[in-house]
């Protein structure tokens, strides 16, 4: 087999950032009159616009953007096993991800 490489992206695809995300907006929105629902409403009709969805919505609802959760973050349960696979193949693995700063020490959590 020829050299093959496959590129993963690490959030919603390795990884799942579902309770750091809602985590996000419940803090940004904490002590405002914007629910959840009013925000992820705001947010799918910017991005049905092409806009950067979320950067839209807290403009819109004039919140102050809070930091990201990463405690919450968790992999989906095959991933380990769906790269170790793919690995056993002999496919090369790689990442193309915009994720902050120390993806490299979470990666090896």
């Amino acid at each position: 087999m020829s050299t093959k490489w496959i590129f993963f992206d690490l959030g919603s695809t390795l990884i799942d950032e579902t309770k750091a995300y809602i985590h996000r907006i419940r803090e940004m929105t904490e002590g405002t009159k914007v629910s959840y629902d009013d925000f992820e409403n705001k947010r799918i009709e910017f991005a049905g616009k092409g806009l950067d969805d979320i950067q839209e919505t807290i403009k819109y609802f004039r919140l102050k953007k809070t930091p990201w959760h990463l405690e919450d973050e968790i992999l989906f349960m095959d991933s380990v096993e769906t790269l170790d696979y793919l690995k056993n193949r002999g496919y090369k693995l790689g990442i193309i991800a915009n994720q902050m700063p120390g993806v490299s020490q979470r990666l090896d959590r």
